[in-house]
This record gives structure tokens, sequence and C-alpha cells, in this order.
């Protein structure tokens, strides 16, 4: 066979027919030449053109649900806290009501005596306040926690009525449990119809319990009453 002779296209000329029937199928490179570009096409160009199936992304494990709440550590903490706020605030509490029980059986007291004074001059006869457990007879003892009444005579001539001679106007019950009406003498008080105290001045201690406070009652010869606050251990 005759020797070939180059042939290139950037010389100009053309293959001859024995080298074109020897090569076939003729080189590739001339005919992908252009296809290089497709690998861009497909990736840039096509995607815009056709959609494409997208695949739904794989579900995340399932977290647990959260459940709010409080640790051991935050209720322990909560309940010191509240342990020490009473412990404050129960004592406190408790000597408030018994100073104002102390302060409603004072003022029953003082009433009970303007009471009395004010009957003596209206029905013109001794009346008397004493101290009494069962809301008919007088004790005697200085002790006024337990109650007390208040009378006059049926016969407005007698003085110091007793028994059946008595005519009940009002009776206290007792000023409870935890209080205390300390009188600094035993018999009863008595008033007479100009409304002055026949008996020496009187003075009435009240306490309670729970509290350090002590309401005085003091009653002048002109029947007046006032009231003092010390404190208990003077």
């Amino acid at each position: 066979m005759a020797p070939t002779k180059c042939c290139s296209r950037r010389a100009g000329c053309r293959p001859s027919s024995s080298i074109a029937r020897d090569s076939w199928p003729p080189p590739l490179i001339g005919i992908a030449g252009p296809l290089i570009g497709l690998p861009h096409v497909f990736c840039t160009v096509l995607p815009t053109l056709i959609p494409m199936r997208r695949y739904p992304q794989p579900h995340a494990p399932h977290r647990l649900a959260r459940i709010d709440g409080f640790t051991l550590l935050e209720v322990l903490i909560t309940l010191a806290v509240a342990a020490i706020l009473l412990g404050i605030a129960v004592p406190s509490y408790r000597s408030m009501v018994q100073r104002n029980s102390i302060a409603a059986n004072v003022n029953d007291l003082i009433g009970d005596l303007n009471y009395a004074r004010s009957e003596a001059v209206t029905r013109g006869q001794q009346a008397y306040v004493c101290n009494s457990a069962n809301g008919s007879t007088c004790l005697t003892d200085g002790d006024w926690s337990q109650g007390w009444i208040v009378y006059v005579a049926n016969d407005p001539g007698v003085t110091d009525p007793v028994g059946s001679n008595r005519r009940i106007l009002r009776v206290y019950r007792g000023t409870g449990s935890g209080f205390s009406i300390q009188a600094n003498q035993k018999d009863p008080v008595a008033f007479s119809s100009g409304g002055f105290a026949l008996t020496s001045a009187r003075s009435f201690h009240a306490t309670g319990s729970d509290t350090g406070q002590m309401t005085t009652v003091k009653l002048s010869a002109t029947g007046r009453t006032e009231t003092e606050h010390t404190s208990a251990d003077s």
C-alpha cells in the first residue's frame, strides 16, 4: 500500500479516499467537539426547563415531648422559704389577733361600766357591776375573765341587793380562753344615783397569753373611765 499523505484542516487539504476507507469510522474528535459543552447545558440549563422530581427528606427521629415542671431542688427550696415565712408570720398574726380581742373585751367592759352608771342616773338608784361565772351571782375574787353582770335592786331603798332582790340588766359571758382580766378589788362596783363611783378607785388589767401588752382600765371616783396601754412585764 502506498504511503499516506498527512492532511490537516489547517493545511486546507482533504483526506484521500484511501484514508477514508482505511480509517472508517472516521475519528470522533471533530464530531464530539461540539458536545464538550453539553455537560454544562445539562447541569445549568435543563434543570430550569424540565421540572425535576424532589424526593422528600427523611424525617428526623421523634423527640420526647418536653414536660414543664419543678425539679426536686426547686421544691425543697420553696418549702424551706415557706417554712421560714410561716415561722415569722404566725406568731405575729396570733399576737395581732389577741391584741384585737383584748381591745374588744376591754371595750365591752367599759361599755358595761358606762351602762351601769347611766342606769343609776336614769333610775335614780344605785346600780352595780360584779364579776360572775353563771350570770346570776357574784364571785368573791378579782378575776373578771369569766364574765360579769350589771344589776340593780328591785327595791330602790335597798343597797347591795342579793338573791331574788336583784334585777339583772345585762350579762357578759366571758372573755374566752387566752385572756385575763384582773381587778384590784373583789367587791362589786357601785354607782350612785348621781353617777359617781361609791367604791374607791378601781383598775382592771387585761392581758393575753401570746402578747406582752397589757391594757389597764381605770375607774375614777367621778365614774369616768380611761385606758392605758403598758407592757405586761412592767
